[in-house]
């Protein structure tokens, strides 16, 4: 099964695998995620599935 998420700096980044990392703001998807944020405030919505989600350093949206 292929997963996906959504990075919200105008690119669309198709993965075989659900680790995402270093963006400011990401949509996982309805699979099971692991979603990283950077050093900077980011956004991060988790959506459906079993999710990971590892804010890091600033004032982050989980």
């Amino acid at each position: 099964m292929r997963r996906s998420a959504l990075l919200l700096l105008a690119t669309v980044v198709f993965m075989s695998t659900a680790t995402v990392a270093l963006a400011s703001s990401l949509i996982g998807s309805d699979e099971d995620d692991v979603l990283r944020g950077t050093a900077q405030p980011d956004q991060i919505y988790a959506e459906g599935g079993d999710d990971r989600v590892f804010g890091g350093g600033g004032g982050d949206y989980l």
